[in-house]
Formats: structure tokens, sequence, C-alpha cells
């Protein structure tokens, strides 16, 4: 089985590891501190925290339906550009197609903005989460900052040792 990272040591670099968007990981993570899972369902149910997980599932459900309608409409655009002197009802669609294009490719890259931003990210309504995160993200670089400069020291130590044989 493979080994599952521990979602207390998450941080900027690793945060991308975990597997996530899944009430069922957060009741199993809960349940290791002895929170039963009826518990933690609860209280994600009751804060809101399932229907959005839920959401996001579906705006990458129609974000999908959107690339389907948009070669849709690349297929009968091409069908279309293909009749020489179209009448003017064909013109009038082929403008239109080329405007529902423009509107589901725009509304497509808004929402895979969405589903593909950054995961150590804070909502904007809450403060406290906020400050967390910015503490976790002060208390990482300076633990980096820390290691580095030690892997430093340890380098230049090693090199005078070298130079004095």
């Amino acid at each position: 089985m493979k080994e599952e990272l521990n979602p207390l040591e998450a941080n900027p670099d690793n945060i991308w590891f975990y597997a996530q968007n899944k009430p069922s990981l957060i009741a199993r993570d809960l349940e290791k501190y002895g929170i039963p899972d009826y518990v933690t369902y609860s209280i994600l149910i009751a804060r809101g925290v399932f229907k959005w997980l839920g959401v996001r599932r579906l705006l990458i459900k129609l974000k999908h339906t959107w690339k389907d309608e948009l070669v849709s409409l690349h297929k009968e655009l091409v069908t279309l550009r293909a009749i020489c002197n179209p009448p003017y009802h064909v013109q009038q669609r082929i403008a239109e197609i080329r405007g529902e294009i423009k509107t589901y490719e725009r509304c497509r890259k808004e929402v895979r903005a969405l589903c593909h931003s950054e995961r150590w990210a804070y909502p904007d309504c809450d403060a406290e989460a906020r400050n967390y995160l910015l503490y976790k993200t002060h208390l990482h670089k300076a633990t980096v900052g820390n290691l580095k400069k030690a892997l430093e020291n340890d380098l230049r130590r090693h090199e005078q040792e070298k130079g004095k044989e």
C-alpha cells in the first residue's frame, strides 16, 4: 500500500502531492486524531464543504461539456464555410457560430483558471484562515532558509578541510 503524506506537514512546496477534494479524505485524516467520521461529515455538511466540493466537480464537468460543444461548433463551421457562395441565412449562422465559439472559449478559459488555481490559497472572506496560511508559509520559508544556511556552512567547512589536506 502506498504511504500517505501527513497533511500536517503540507507546505507550499509539497501541497500538489496531496490527494484532495473528497470529504472522505478529511474524515480519514481526522479519524487518526480520534474524531469519528460521522462528526467530520456532519460538520462538513453543515459548513457547506460537501456542497462546494460537489460544485467543483460540476464545474469540471461543465468545462468538459463546453469543450464538446466547441468541437461540435467547429465542425459545423467547417461544413458551412465549405459552401460556395453561401446564402444569407448560412452567412448569418456562420457569424452566430463564431460568436458562440468566442463565448464558450472565454467562459471555459475562466472556469479552467479557477479549477487550476493555486492550492496554497485561502478564501478572501476568512481572515483566520488567511492568517494561518501566512503563518505556515513564513514558518516553511524560515525552515527552508535555515536548512539552506546549514548546508552552505557544511559545504564551506568541507571545502576548508579539503584545502588543509
